[in-house]
């Protein structure tokens, strides 16, 4: 799936860790990228975004490779905050797009998600205690 989209690792000296690059098309045009961290952080920072204003209007990591998929027969799209949500829940052949950010939106970005077929919002993990993390039916 990664590489599917475009996607890389590569060791990060400077953090001495292993990150994972993801690159964001929308409609065949690359707008940005972010690099994430395999495992999440303690101080807080996961993800990297390539600097620009790319992410508020155009931050769906995966809109482009859901769009030309048969979404595994699912009729809905769910909404996730973080490339390692998105990236879990694709594995699993449960069709998703990250926004990359919750305060990450403008009415670009909303128009987009009009585009694909939403049907829930999964809050980061960081917002949820383990018992509270929900389903997906």
């Amino acid at each position: 799936l990664i590489a599917r989209i475009g996607g890389f690792c590569y060791n990060d000296n400077n953090h001495d860790e292993l990150m994972l690059v993801l690159p964001v098309y929308i409609n065949g045009r690359y707008r940005g990228g972010v690099r994430a961290f395999f495992e999440k952080q303690e101080n807080g920072l996961s993800y990297l975004t390539i600097k620009g204003d790319w992410v508020k209007s155009y931050g769906l990591l995966g809109y482009d490779y859901i769009q030309k998929r048969d979404l595994w027969g699912a009729k809905a799209v769910v909404l996730v905050e973080g490339p390692r949500d998105w990236l879990r829940l694709m594995k699993n052949k449960i069709p998703a797009c990250a926004i990359l950010g919750a305060n990450m939106m403008d009415e670009k970005k909303m128009m987009l998600i009009a585009a694909v077929r939403v049907q829930c919002l999964l809050p980061s993990s960081r917002a949820l205690s383990n018992s509270a993390r929900p389903s997906i039916i």
